[in-house]
């Protein structure tokens, strides 16, 4: 499985080839934004706006891509999120801390409302927060990606998991 480098986001690079995807007959056309594995496979106008927000927050790989008709696509990338922080307010944050040791996980399962503390997320309008699965964004990434009309891409408010 293509799949980042151990311990570590992004892309393990350089790639021995360049990935390509090819749109198959009969499925709906693709996205924006797809979720690929560990990747996000993103349109041009994807990449436009995470770079316009927060162009140290991601990595990108060039793919090529192929429709149905077996026509070139438009230009598609590989993303990932490559910014990790630990930036949860656990004090006004609700949710579950769980402890094994010396490993430490936030478990939002049975609702959760979690809050950030700005002075770690800093300038950071994306990242991925340790010891709790999925990516967060700010409302100002949200609101880009909402203006743009990108499609695939689905949010959360952290203050109601």
């Amino acid at each position: 499985m293509f799949c980042p480098p151990r311990g570590r986001r992004g892309f393990a690079l350089p790639l021995a080839e360049t990935p390509h995807f090819i749109e198959e007959k009969g499925y709906r056309p693709t996205r924006d934004l797809e979720a690929n594995g560990f990747y996000w496979f993103i349109s041009q106008r994807t990449k436009e706006v995470f770079e316009s927000v927060d162009p140290e927050g991601f990595a990108f790989v060039p793919c090529d891509f192929t429709l149905p008709d077996g026509s070139k696509g438009d230009q598609r990338y590989l993303c990932d999120v490559i910014r990790e922080l630990d930036a949860i307010d656990e004090e006004k944050s609700k949710v579950k801390v769980e402890y094994e040791g010396e490993w430490k996980a936030y478990n939002p399962m049975g609702g959760a409302s979690i809050v950030f503390d700005e002075e770690r997320t800093g300038d950071a309008h994306v990242f991925k927060q340790i010891h709790l699965g999925g990516l967060i964004c700010d409302d100002v990434l949200r609101d880009a990606c909402k203006s743009a009309k990108l499609t695939g891409i689905l949010f959360r408010d952290a203050a109601d998991l």
